[in-house]
């Protein structure tokens, strides 16, 4: 009897060093479950080893296998069985539920992981989109200044042909103005010229007004003496006999 009762303990440790080992060589991340039916039959498969063992107690308390009718041994090896059994139960139950909350905590994991990872994509896709967009529109507004800067090209290329024509017009006018000036000098030397001309003119005209004066008053005295002198010589024409 204590041999049978010792040896429930020794044989759920033994079950639970097992249990363990077969855990700890399950993969890490299984997410299938498909090792579930190979674990609800280790409880079932410990069940029955208990029960096996509670009805050998109970054929011996019936005489069958040599224990004392009585004995209160045999009410310690069925509780100490029973209890084993409950705890081996229990064990398995928790270890199959701590399975699988690790591996749903994983997948939930490996989901919220996705879920980031999506958002981060989401994120750079925008991202992406935003730069293509900006370099899409630098390039318009390249090409619009592009387009400024040709026109202000040709805008300069004018302005510079205008002045250049302004210049020549300029020069042309300067050319007229230094000819005009020239002749203008020259119509003030020949003006100054034509005044000292009119000036000795002038006095030319002065000094034969002033001879003509003069000859006319010898021309009025010799025309006096010569009348006088006409008149006396009629007279001595009459007075010859």
């Amino acid at each position: 009897t204590l041999t049978l009762a010792a040896s429930a303990p020794a044989a759920r440790h033994h079950q639970q060093q097992q249990h363990q080992q077969q855990i700890q060589q399950q993969p890490e991340y299984e997410y299938d479950y498909d090792n579930s039916q190979q674990q609800a039959a280790e409880p079932q498969e410990s069940a029955s080893h208990y029960d096996a063992y509670i009805a050998e107690v109970q054929a011996a308390n019936e005489g069958k296998k040599g224990f004392s009718r009585g004995s209160g041994l045999r009410t310690i090896a069925v509780g100490s069985a029973n209890q084993a059994k409950t705890a081996l139960g229990n064990q398995n139950a928790a270890a199959y539920q701590a399975a699988y909350v690790a591996k749903n905590t994983l997948a939930q994991s490996a989901a919220q992981a996705s879920a980031t990872a999506q958002a981060a994509l989401a994120g750079k896709q925008v991202i992406l989109s935003g730069l293509e967009q900006q370099v899409r529109d630098a390039k318009v507004g390249l090409q619009g200044e592009e387009m400024q800067l040709q026109q202000a090209k040709r805008s300069a290329q004018a302005a510079a042909q205008a002045a250049q024509q302004a210049m020549h017009q300029v020069n042309v006018i300067q050319a007229a103005l230094n000819a005009a000036q020239a002749t203008s000098e020259n119509s003030n030397e020949a003006a100054s010229q034509a005044a000292g001309e009119l000036g000795a003119q002038t006095a030319m005209v002065g000094a034969a007004r002033q001879r003509l004066a003069t000859l006319q008053d010898q021309l009025h005295g010799v025309r006096i003496d010569f009348e006088a002198t006409q008149s006396a010589a009629r007279k001595a024409q009459v007075s010859r006999p």
